[in-house]
């Protein structure tokens, strides 16, 4: 569906070097009921194990379903009477963004990684192509830069996010360049404005950034993202 980059972008901030997030894990919607949880195993033996590119699958279809699930609320006019509240593990999330940056790729981005964190914090791997970043803004980066940051190199940053009242804010915290040293917040604040201005929903990451589909609040547990309308 042509929001499921959208809610990427905004629910897992957009930084999160933009992909954030992807939902599912246990899925509720109803009058006012909570999240739901996981089933208890069966007590018969369990079936062999999945092979690795079956247990993706399932856990994108899982993510596919929930965005389809929201995207229904959101076109039905975002009924009062019914709540979505969902838990989707980081793994999920993982699959789901190799899955759309490889089917749905994004102008400057090639992959992304995440793990997820209690409080609302996320650190990222995200693979980010910056000739194309100095094609779009030749004055981009320091000279100094320059020759680290070329072609396809892997950035790592922490964040910390706020997504309340249908909003959501970030704050950089650690970020780190392919050679391991630190790189000035500016620095990639700058990158993250060229990035967000070239997605088809035009970002800019010093603004609060709207949530989609009428969620109202996106928050993160120890390797989980939550998230309800």
């Amino acid at each position: 569906m042509s929001s499921t980059p959208r809610f990427l972008l905004a629910a897992v901030p957009l930084l999160a070097i933009f992909g954030a997030l992807t939902i599912f894990g246990s899925l509720s919607i109803s009058q006012t009921q909570a999240p739901a949880t996981a089933p208890a195993p069966p007590a018969t033996a369990p079936p062999p194990p999945a092979k690795a590119a079956d247990a993706a699958s399932v856990g994108i279809q899982q993510v596919q379903d929930l965005l389809s699930s929201l995207g229904k609320f959101d076109h039905d006019g975002r009924p009062s009477a019914q709540k979505i509240g969902f838990e989707l593990p980081e793994i999920f999330i993982n699959q789901y963004l190799a899955y759309i940056l490889r089917t749905r790729p994004r102008p400057g981005l090639s992959a992304m990684k995440v793990t997820l964190s209690p409080n609302s914090q996320i650190s990222a791997e995200t693979e980010i192509d910056f000739d194309d970043l100095q094609k779009w803004n030749s004055g981009i980066l320091p000279e100094m830069l320059k020759p680290i940051l070329s072609g396809k190199r892997t950035i790592k940053a922490d964040l910390q996010f706020d997504a309340k009242d249908g909003f959501c804010t970030f704050s950089l915290k650690n970020t780190q360049g392919p050679d391991g040293k630190a790189l000035v917040n500016k620095v990639m604040m700058g990158v993250l404005q060229t990035l967000g201005s070239r997605q088809p929903e035009n970002f800019n990451p010093d603004k609060p950034i709207p949530l989609p589909f009428g969620l109202k609040k996106v928050w993160t547990e120890k390797q989980l993202l939550c998230g309800e309308t």
